[in-house]
């Protein structure tokens, strides 16, 4: 199956302690094993970095820890799927409008980029 992942996910997957970390966890093995196909937005390569490094977390996440779960546990099992001005114009025009859900919106979008996708 692909599955599309948003960048929420695949920083709980990655912290023990985040309090959605039992959900996304399976999700981010069934990749890893082959079982899924997973898909990342390109830009969820920096907000992962980003959301990483500043979660309240004890130790804090340090920058280049941040990078090597990136580079070791997300990259290699995941394509990035560039996603570009149009779409997220066409995203905000769609909620602006009243239109779906925020999750619903970027599974219509990774439908479009990655074909049959599950989010």
């Amino acid at each position: 199956m692909q599955v599309f992942f948003d960048t929420n996910v695949l920083v709980a997957a990655s912290e023990r302690s985040h309090p959605h970390y039992v959900q996304a966890w399976p999700a981010l093995r069934r990749v890893e094993a082959g079982k899924d196909k997973g898909f990342m937005s390109a830009h969820s390569i920096a907000e992962v970095y980003a959301a990483l490094t500043r979660l309240p977390v004890q130790p804090r996440i340090h920058p280049a820890e941040a990078l090597r779960i990136i580079s070791d546990n997300i990259l290699p099992h995941f394509e990035a799927v560039p996603i570009g001005k149009k779409d997220y114009v066409e995203a905000l025009r769609v909620v602006g409008n009243g239109g779906m859900e925020r999750s619903e919106n970027l599974r219509r979008i990774a439908h479009g980029l990655c074909g049959q996708v599950r989010c």
